[in-house]
């Protein structure tokens, strides 16, 4: 009976730990936007409820993207923060509060 309840917590654990390994770029695919959306080499990331985020890049970044014939600069802090529902990114930059 003892290992019946060791091996049902085992695999509760690996089915938690499953639902939590998703990866920043997985968040950005779920809410219907490309992976590129973020540059190589997120080293971490925390999804608050309400859709509020963290993210954290090894350092700034900055880059040039073309969008329908228009140059646009892109920067990056090392700590990138905002809202993401499916969709609508909002709030971007301002470190959220978990509610």
């Amino acid at each position: 009976m003892a290992i019946q309840h060791l091996l049902l917590i085992v695999f509760m654990a690996s089915i938690l730990q499953a639902a939590t390994s998703d990866t920043a770029y997985d968040l950005l695919a779920k809410n219907n936007f490309l992976r590129a959306l973020l540059p190589l080499g997120v080293k971490s990331y925390v999804n608050h409820d309400g859709g509020a985020v963290e993210v954290t890049l090894p350092a700034s970044c900055d880059f040039n993207v073309t969008v329908a014939g228009g140059s646009h600069k892109i920067r990056f802090d090392s700590i990138v923060s905002g809202v993401i529902q499916p969709g609508s990114i909002t709030q971007l930059g301002r470190r959220q509060d978990p509610v």
